[in-house]
């Protein structure tokens, strides 16, 4: 048993080290031959840094995306959750009219039958039912807002290449 405990652990641990190497090199520009750090030149060194560069702009995009969406999220489950307070509020307003309007149905189907010779279906009033009150709305969901903000950026990416604004080779 201790020898898979072992086992596995030294598994986590090379994956955690392979991450850590990875990590490093986060340009993704300067190359590794035999360990060692390669200088490289002329065009590839040039398409390596302009994709790099484009790949960062790209994820600096995303971030702020994420980041907005974020704040579009709590504003709107802010909102939500007034509209739920407001609901509840309603539905316990809604209640309690639907008790009261219960008891008094209920007293006088009571002193209906108390008189002699009544019977149950001699009652003809119906028994008062519950006002409406709306359904719950289900909650805003953060994914839902990072995939709005997703969508709206790409058709916005694919009209700024179309028209070729995204592109810094000066």
């Amino acid at each position: 048993m201790n020898e898979v405990y072992l086992a596995n652990t030294r598994a986590l641990l090379k994956v955690k080290d392979e991450k850590r190497k990875k990590k490093k090199n986060t340009t993704g520009i300067i190359g590794t031959l035999n360990g060692h750090a390669v200088l490289v030149t002329g065009d590839t060194f040039y398409e390596a840094r302009v994709e790099h560069e484009r790949q960062k702009r790209a994820e600096e995009r995303a971030k702020d995306e994420r980041r907005d969406a974020r704040a579009a999220f709590q504003a709107a489950k802010i909102e939500w959750k007034k509209e739920e307070k407001a609901r509840k509020r309603l539905k316990e307003v809604e209640t309690e009219k639907y008790k009261v309007a219960v008891a008094s149905w209920e007293k006088a189907k009571a002193k209906a039958l108390t008189k002699p010779g009544a019977r149950p279906s001699s009652f003809k009033i119906p028994k008062p039912k519950m006002g409406p009150v709306p359904k719950k709305k289900l909650s805003p969901k953060l994914k839902d807002f990072v995939e709005a903000e997703a969508e709206a950026s790409s058709s916005g990416e694919e009209f700024a290449e179309a028209s070729g604004g995204d592109d810094d080779d000066d």
